[in-house]
């Protein structure tokens, strides 16, 4: 291998942009929304919109939670992307309100892959 095509960044360089990108904007969040913290008497009125998870929100944890954050949204919104195109391939020839059965019913099929692929890049076991 030539010596001009070699990567100049490194491992640690690069796992340190990844845990910088998918972990750090938790981490963020945790410091700055301490306010939400359940407050007796601050909340009394407003117990519906209490955040009872905050005790359970940690640093530690974000760190596992939060790896593949990144690449779930992807996944999850190249899921949705790519139900909206099976409909479009599938509607090509037909008029969209009058498809046959088989059509229609592929149609759902893969709008119900498609939200359990989302379902399950979110965190959500459905």
């Amino acid at each position: 291998m030539q010596e001009g095509t070699r990567c100049a960044w490194s491992w640690s360089a690069l796992l340190f942009l990844w845990f910088l990108f998918n972990v750090c904007p938790f981490w963020y969040m945790i410091y700055a929304n301490k306010r939400s913290a359940y407050d007796p008497v601050r909340d009394k009125d407003y117990a519906a919109f209490v955040r009872l998870d905050y005790p359970h929100w940690s640093y530690f944890k974000a760190i596992f939670t939060h790896w593949f954050s990144v690449p779930r949204f992807i996944i999850g919104w190249g899921a949705f992307m790519m139900a909206g195109l099976f409909a479009c391939i599938m509607c090509i020839g037909y008029d969209p309100k009058h498809l046959p059965e088989w059509r229609a019913k592929a149609i759902r099929k893969g709008a119900d892959w498609a939200a359990m692929c989302i379902c399950l890049c979110g965190g959500i076991y459905p």
